[in-house]
């Protein structure tokens, strides 16, 4: 049985259901979940100037309160399910490395993530963050659909 498991969330549906399916197995495991939420940093190099770096920053608190939002769910389900929890939000370029690196840090024993990924040109030169995690972590990976 795994007794800390990360839940990695975007605020998609798939990620919903994900936190769904991780309460179940740890109301049934004594699980402890770990919310994580992942800021992609805009590429500032692309820009230029006072008004744009002011963009820029304008950018960064929008995706802070996004990623919150998302974690909120979490929280609410995880404390209505009674559930021992914890959140963290990183920053960093690469999704599935941030999410790897966060289940090293927390010390967990498995992720329960949505499925979902790019689609198209992004995920022939990207590839899909669940595809990445599933290649780089060695701990098991529950996928929901």
């Amino acid at each position: 049985m795994f007794k800390m498991i990360l839940v990695p969330t975007d605020g998609s549906a798939l990620s919903i259901r994900a936190i769904d399916e991780a309460i179940d197995y740890a109301r049934l495991a004594g699980s402890r979940l770990i919310g994580l939420s992942v800021i992609e940093p805009y590429p500032t190099y692309l820009v230029a100037g006072e008004a744009a770096m002011s963009a820029v920053a304008s950018l960064a608190q929008s995706a802070e309160a996004f990623v919150q939002d998302n974690l909120k769910a979490f929280v609410l389900r995880a404390t209505a399910a009674g559930i021992p929890h914890e959140t963290a939000v990183v920053t960093s370029p690469n999704p599935w490395a941030a999410i790897v690196q966060a289940a090293e840090t927390h010390r967990c024993e498995a992720i329960f993530m949505g499925s979902h990924g790019r689609r198209g040109l992004d995920a022939v030169l990207m590839g899909s963050v669940t595809h990445n995690v599933l290649v780089h972590c060695k701990l098991p990976v529950m996928v929901l659909r």
